[in-house]
């Protein structure tokens, strides 16, 4: 009987113990590991590994008072910065948790950082000759087969080739005159001068004619 007494008195202390610890975790505690863990920043670089790009997410401004899990299951905690390698296209999740005593393992927060996809398009020798070409930047715009890439890369280069044309044609036409000008500078110079001197005589003998009238 009173072995049974007292493992019945265990387990309700067993039970009652997280109700207590939680009780403890006031809203101001809570409010204060809050913005503990909306100062978590985030970051990332990248580096080319076997000719993919491999992603380090950052984290920086961790605290003792909170932990952080990503959706692997990695664990960051402690002061200072954490690091953890992701592929590209990765949607990587971390959720901040309160590491205080008595607000332990309490979600406080969670932060995303989308890593851009690696646009493989980009090492073609097509992209190398049109590196404005819309689907030759280093990080995918778009999902797109090689049948799309090929057909809108021919009509791409179908329109540089007819700005070129055009540009051509325009050219020897402004060449001519700019030709014609430069050789005839004297001719023209002394024509608009007569020209000029023309017009402001005309001027002067209707100016006079219409004050020989009034």
């Amino acid at each position: 009987m009173k072995l049974r007494f007292k493992i019945f008195t265990l387990l309700i202390g067993i039970l009652s113990f997280p109700m207590v610890t939680n009780a403890a975790c006031s809203n101001e505690r809570t409010a204060e590991l809050s913005r503990i863990a909306a100062n978590v920043g985030t970051s990332y670089t990248y580096e080319f590994e076997e000719g993919f790009p491999m992603f380090t997410v950052m984290l920086t401004n961790l605290t003792n008072d909170i932990y952080v899990i990503d959706q692997y299951l990695n664990v960051f905690a402690g002061q200072g910065e954490r690091s953890f390698k992701y592929p590209d296209g990765t949607e990587a999740k971390f959720t901040i948790y309160s590491n205080d005593v008595s607000c332990k393992g309490e979600k406080l927060l969670t932060q995303y950082v989308n890593l851009p996809i690696y646009n493989s398009f980009s090492i073609f020798e097509e992209c190398e000759k049109y590196p404005s070409f819309k689907y030759c930047g280093m990080w995918k715009s778009a999902s797109i087969t090689l049948e799309r890439f090929d057909r809108d890369l021919a009509d791409y280069i179908k329109k540089i080739e007819q700005n070129n044309k055009n540009t051509k044609e325009e050219k020897p036409f402004l060449e001519e005159i700019t030709n014609f000008i430069s050789k005839n500078i004297i001719i023209l110079s002394v024509g608009t001068i007569i020209i000029l001197g023309i017009i402001v005589y005309t001027t002067r003998v209707i100016v006079r004619k219409r004050r020989g009238k009034i």
